[in-house]
């Protein structure tokens, strides 16, 4: 008799399935599963992770499928247990491959790619967040003191007192003093059975950083700076970092300003200043932004605006000096703001926002943190060389920061072309036809820390005024007409002419 040809059906694995899902499968103890479980690793569709916990997954690594299932395992492992310890913060597995919880008893677990560190300890609290899973994370109060305890270098269990305090100065920027008070007084409570000596450090450092105590228990530069009344926003503090980099990695060319008879000087500040303003959405036409700089005409209709046009043409047109330094920096800017909205009482010329400013989604430097911002950041500035470098990062600085109500784009190219005047450098013009590609480039720094695309905006737009000949405002208007300056971005791209 000839055997049958017919296949064997693959073990099916549902009924294997008391939790998880997706590609990770928990066995229960039945003999029904059981023996399936044994047919199905046999026949190949199905890989043990540990025991009586598996992966239909045949193709990645184990250690890859339990670093991104590590939650759904544990929770499964050891349910109602609390993540713990630095594991409370990163929320993934430590650079040595660490993972802590708190559970009824302590042992050290082996996972394939992943230890995972039991410590015994409190039970879930009621402030502890149930995820899903079964497992519980820790308390921002229960972390902070977990996180002060002695430090266990082997495992790397608890953060640095500086990534605490970091920590806690982001939370006090986001939800102010009632936010740390808060965690201050839930961890007095969690004290009163353990972490009494944490509980006295945690008190320290949130007391200097309310500036109720002596400074000298912070180690964090954030967190010092904001008990002598100078924080500062850490999120800019890293892009400023990253912009800094990028920028020290290439020579720039030496282009040199050609702009230096008054009348072209008086030429080329004029488009300067009709260009910043159509960015902000100031519009006129030519002819008309004329006759309100050369003629002094302020239209009835519209003077506010005017004196927009005319108060960024008065600084565009004058021979301005570089910041020495961060007090000299603030100085300038108050004073030159004041100087472009002298006559937009509104927009608080010379005087620093006292509300939070945004733009679409973007939400700028809270005011308390804009000047000990710009004392960062001026560090950056000082180490860059002078010339584009410098005024690449000082127009973002500005920008970035938004230190006033209203005016922040036309100061921050005021700040920048000053840099590469004081060079003898051309300075930038951002026409219309470019504005998409200026705002996109920003945007992307800001919201994805994209340097380079920034740098590259700003080296082609430097190329293109260095290209312009010197001449009249008339002649002026007609090359940058030629080029599409006037154009809308869509459709339309800027030409850069060729002096040769």
């Amino acid at each position: 008799m000839k055997k049958s040809s017919r296949k064997k059906t693959p073990a099916p694995l549902t009924p294997l399935l008391a939790l998880g899902g997706g590609e990770i499968i928990f066995a229960d103890a039945s003999s029904t599963s059981l023996r399936l479980r044994k047919k199905a690793l046999k026949e190949g569709t199905l890989r043990e992770v540990t025991s009586k916990v598996y992966t239909t997954n045949l193709t990645d690594s184990l250690e890859s499928i339990v670093k991104r299932n590590w939650k759904t395992i544990l929770g499964h492992m050891y349910p109602g247990a609390v993540i713990s310890y630095r594991t409370a913060f990163e929320l993934k597995p430590s650079q040595q491959n660490h993972i802590f919880l708190t559970y009824s008893y302590t042992k050290k677990k082996p996972l394939p790619g992943l230890t995972v560190n039991l410590i015994k300890g409190s039970e879930k609290n009621e402030d502890d967040i149930q995820i899903p899973g079964g497992l519980y994370l820790s308390s921002d109060a229960r972390k902070a003191l977990e996180n002060l305890e002695p430090a266990h270098a082997e495992t790397q269990r608890v953060i640095s007192q500086e990534e605490l305090e970091k920590w806690l100065e982001g939370l006090l920027n986001a939800r102010g003093e009632a936010g740390l008070n808060i965690i201050r007084d839930r961890a007095k409570e969690l004290a009163v059975t353990r972490w009494k000596k944490e509980e006295a450090k945690l008190n320290g450092i949130i007391s200097a950083l309310l500036k109720t105590r002596p400074s000298d228990i912070l180690v964090s530069d954030a967190a010092i700076k904001r008990a002598h009344n100078l924080p500062y926003d850490t999120g800019r503090d890293q892009l400023f970092d990253h912009l800094f980099v990028e920028l020290t990695k290439t020579i720039y060319p030496v282009r040199p300003n050609l702009f230096i008879e008054p009348t072209h000087r008086q030429a080329f500040a004029f488009f300067e200043s009709y260009f910043s303003n159509f960015i902000e959405g100031t519009e006129f036409e030519v002819e008309e932004a004329k006759e309100i700089v050369f003629d002094g005409k302020i239209p009835t209709g519209r003077p506010k605006d005017g004196h927009d046009i005319l108060g960024t043409y008065t600084l565009a047109n004058q021979v301005l000096a570089v910041p020495q330094n961060v007090e000299n920096l603030i100085h300038l800017l108050k004073s030159r703001h004041h100087i472009m909205l002298a006559n937009r009482p509104e927009a608080m010329p010379g005087e620093f926002k006292q509300k939070r400013n945004r733009a679409g989604e973007t939400h700028f430097v809270e005011p308390d943190l804009v000047k000990g911002t710009l004392y960062k950041g001026f560090e950056y500035y000082k180490a860059l060389p002078a010339g584009f470098a410098r005024a690449a990062f000082m127009m973002f600085l500005i920008a970035e920061i938004h230190p006033f109500a209203d005016g922040n784009g036309r100061i921050a190219r005021i700040m920048m072309n000053v840099e590469l005047s004081e060079q003898s450098l051309a300075r930038i013009l951002i026409p219309i036809v470019y504005r998409e590609d200026y705002l996109l480039a920003l945007k992307k720094l800001t919201r994805q820390g994209q340097a380079d695309a920034y740098i590259k905006m700003l080296s082609k737009a430097h190329q293109f005024t260095a290209s312009l000949k010197p001449t009249t405002t008339t002649e002026l208007e007609q090359q940058l007409t030629v080029c599409n300056a006037f154009k809308e971005p869509e459709g339309n791209r800027l030409i850069i002419p060729n002096r040769g």
